[in-house]
């Protein structure tokens, strides 16, 4: 009786057979030669329990289920079962690989092939799911975000996209659940920075000021004022001077203020138009009042270079002598001037004098004081002297009789 050099599962059979010869031999063997027999049972029932130790080994429960598993569905909750079978795997080829046919052993080790890639690719979407970043945003508060966390939530977005994208199929549905929610969360806070820096970047490029005539930046100041309205509380926090600054523009916005014409007095004498200059824009405004009453359209003109109004010399001849105040109406704000309406003087209803370029009254000739001229005194002369040839010839008349 030979025994093979290499008990494998394919000489089982011939063990066993080897095995039953050789009991049925002990009935009737005796002396040296039963003792060879025994020998040679010893030596097959090691060789057969070798070979049922190297089933099991290579047969483990962790082996079986891995040989299950799809390759393309293993996710990071079969990592404990992918471990322990690594482990048996290489166990079983390290200590009963002489045990295995060549067809076994190949089987074997393409199968730790493949546990191998899964817990590489497991490995994997584990890193790629817990970056620097990723682990910094997750303790970040999205209510006390600041724009000094913009870089880290930029590469923490970039991260989580990457990981949804390259390994989704390998994480759980709880995992993949977490690390969307994060990528929500980062994304939020992005959308709040990047709000805030917007409103901001339109503020900073804003003049520090304005005058009230100057329509295209008031248009500016507008729509970037109507964005930071739009801000939570939160973006305006990180809008830093923004909201300072525009609420400074917005109050120059309606400074509304008298150029040219406040304190003017005119004279009913005048026949002159009286013009009174404010610095806003002519199409905002929206009414010109005189002491509080609008003035009628055929009243004034308007005309642009801030807002010039002149009222018409037709309209200041209805007014009355003393002070009066022209109020110019904007459609958010108003400002006011004062002006006079000079009466006529005697002087002026003697002389005739033309009104001056002011709109007073100017006499064509100096007045030295005295009211009276020449002409009265010749005038007077020939009247006494008339009388007195009345006197004399009537006196004449009577002598005679």
């Amino acid at each position: 009786i030979t025994l093979p050099g290499a008990a494998t599962s394919a000489e089982r059979d011939a063990l066993e057979e080897i095995k039953q010869t050789v009991s049925g031999l002990l009935d009737g063997a005796s002396g040296e030669e039963k003792k060879e027999l025994e020998a040679l049972l010893d030596k097959v029932e090691t060789a057969l329990g070798e070979i049922e130790k190297a089933e099991a080994a290579g047969s483990t429960d962790a082996i079986d289920k891995v040989q299950a598993l799809d390759p393309d569905k293993v996710q990071t909750s079969d990592k404990g079962t992918l471990e322990q079978a690594k482990e048996d795997l290489e166990a079983a080829l390290g200590q009963y690989g002489e045990s295995y046919t060549e067809e076994e052993k190949a089987k074997l080790e393409e199968l730790l092939g493949r546990v191998e890639t899964a817990l590489e690719e497991i490995e994997q979407a584990e890193a790629a799911g817990s970056t620097d970043a990723i682990d910094k945003v997750e303790a970040l508060d999205p209510d006390k975000v600041q724009t000094s966390d913009k870089g880290t939530l930029e590469q923490a977005k970039e991260d989580l996209e990457a990981a949804l994208g390259d390994y989704g199929e390998s994480y759980t549905e709880e995992e993949k659940k977490a690390l969307e929610e994060l990528l929500e969360k980062v994304e939020t806070a992005l959308g709040v920075i990047e709000k805030a820096e917007a409103v901001q970047g339109a503020v900073d490029a804003l003049p520090d000021t304005v005058a009230p005539d100057d329509l295209e930046t008031i248009g500016k100041i507008e729509a970037a004022k109507e964005q930071y309205d739009q801000l939570t509380d939160q973006e305006k926090e990180l809008a830093g001077g923004a909201g300072e600054k525009l609420d400074q523009l917005l109050a120059a916005m309606i400074d509304y203020r008298i150029l040219e014409g406040d304190g003017s007095v005119w004279s009913q004498e005048g026949g002159e138009t009286l013009s009174i200059r404010a610095n806003g824009a002519p199409a905002k405004l929206v009414d010109l009042l005189l002491d509080g009453s609008s003035i009628p359209a055929e009243g004034y003109t308007i005309r642009s270079g801030s807002t010039i109004a002149t009222l018409t010399p037709a309209y200041l001849a209805t007014l009355a002598p003393g002070q009066h105040t022209l109020t110019f109406v904007y459609q958010d704000g108003q400002v006011s001037a004062t002006f006079t309406i000079a009466a006529k003087t005697a002087d002026d209803t003697t002389s005739g004098g033309n009104a001056g370029s002011d709109g007073t009254a100017t006499p064509d000739a100096p007045n030295t004081g005295d009211p009276t001229s020449p002409a009265l005194w010749a005038a007077l002369a020939l009247v006494c002297v008339a009388a007195l040839a009345a006197v004399l010839i009537w006196q004449r008349k009577r002598a005679q009789r």
